[in-house]
């Protein structure tokens, strides 16, 4: 689906984050699928587009998930954002599109993806740090693939760690990868970490998640993610409006 560029049209989807031993709930992850007609294949062939678009992206950011926390109940919500994007000179104040909304910074989780490191480094941890301390919980995405590796762990002390769906299916083929995917699980709550293992996708990856750990799970075992675009919230906004001005 294609939105005109000057509408402001986008879609995000939310996939559920699954605390491993209750089987509940405890976040959902907000993936970009489309901005402005550009698809999210389209940043990824163009990452520096994430910066470019990164006050406007972050603003349907929020109105999305405010507009998921009003209709699905969602609370905490993790929200990718590159190192580039946490480098560049207007982040700490595009997350104020937010706060303005009554989202607190405990219930929005900024997930750096691996993709690359940050061109600007110094200003990258300062940020971070900066976010860290307004509230925000930092996740590692992507652990053992990309850039994301125990020194980049080391350096930015996250609260969440979550491994990549290759570590977990590697644990699958030989008993060398099955122990380096339980120490590792165990290594990283033994500094004080939590764990989320992604792309559970099987039973048998479930049980071999579940022996790890891990306090979290993510993947198409527990759901696919659901794509809400925003011309459905306009029209349940216009919706609840006209039922308003009925009743009146």
């Amino acid at each position: 689906m294609k939105s005109d560029l000057n509408n402001g049209g986008y879609a995000f989807a939310h996939q559920p984050i699954i605390r491993s031993l209750e089987g509940t709930v405890l976040s959902h992850e907000i993936l970009l699928r489309e901005f402005n007609g550009l698809s999210v294949s389209d940043f990824l062939d163009q990452p520096g587009m994430f910066c470019t678009h990164l006050e406007e992206l972050v603003r349907c950011k929020a109105k999305m998930v405010k507009h998921l926390m009003l209709e699905e109940a969602l609370s905490i919500v993790f929200i990718n954002f590159t190192p580039n994007q946490i480098a560049h000179p207007k982040f700490l104040e595009s997350l104020k599109q937010f706060y303005v909304l009554g989202i607190a910074p405990s219930d929005v989780a900024l997930e750096v993806t691996e993709q690359s490191h940050a061109n600007n480094p110094p200003v990258f941890y300062e940020n971070l740090n900066i976010a860290r301390q307004l509230g925000h919980p930092i996740v590692v995405d992507d652990f053992g693939s990309g850039v994301s590796n125990f020194k980049h762990v080391k350096r930015l002390q996250p609260n969440i760690v979550k491994i990549d769906r290759e570590v977990l299916c590697g644990a699958l083929e030989n008993n060398y990868n099955y122990k380096f995917l339980m120490h590792l699980v165990h290594f990283l709550k033994q500094i004080g970490t939590n764990v989320v293992i992604e792309g559970v996708e099987t039973e048998e990856h479930f049980d071999i998640a579940l022996k790890s750990g891990c306090d979290f799970m993510q993947g198409y075992y527990f759901g696919r993610p659901i794509t809400v675009h925003s011309n459905s919230m306009q029209e349940k906004a216009r919706g609840l409006q006209l039922v308003k001005a009925t009743a009146s």
